[in-house]
């Protein structure tokens, strides 16, 4: 079940990035958190079920992304949507598989190529929480470039 609260997603953000701070040394990724320039209203999640989807992102991000890559974690907010984005200069995902990438247990050729490890139930999770929360998920990306994914959580600035 879920368990809704109201949450500063900024403070949630950067409490997931630093869970990854290991990796992201590991592989020296140059990582860079884009925060809004003011500070957010509190937002109605499940702090649990967000901190799974973004770890997710950030997760695949860096596992796709080659040593000394770049990763970014950017927010925007435009008073209806705070729109979360990862963005990688990873593998990217093969044009003809895209539409299969929410699917369960799917994992792209390139992406069994990289990493034998994955369950392929990430995003087709990422998608049902997002969903969950009234927002939406969605990605650009290009083979052997990188990709970018964008979710969007219903912003509630007068509750």
């Amino acid at each position: 079940g879920y368990q809704f609260s109201s949450i500063q997603l900024e403070d949630l953000i950067q409490n997931i990035i630093q869970d990854f701070t290991h990796k992201i040394e590991d592989k020296k990724i140059n990582f860079i958190y884009n925060k809004p320039p003011a500070i957010l209203p509190k937002v109605n999640i499940d702090p649990s079920k967000i901190r799974l989807i973004i770890g997710n992102l950030l997760d695949n991000a860096i596992k796709y992304t080659p040593e000394k890559g770049n990763v970014t974690i950017s927010i925007k907010y435009d008073k209806v949507f705070i729109e979360i984005s990862v963005s990688d200069s990873g593998i990217g995902i093969p044009k003809n598989e895209q539409n299969k990438l929410f699917g369960k247990f799917f994992r792209s050729e390139n992406a069994i190529k990289t990493q034998t490890e994955g369950s392929g139930l990430g995003l087709f999770i990422v998608k049902n929480i997002t969903e969950k929360h009234g927002g939406k998920i969605w990605f650009e990306s290009e083979e052997n470039k990188g990709s970018v994914f964008h979710i969007t959580i219903p912003a509630n600035p007068n509750k």
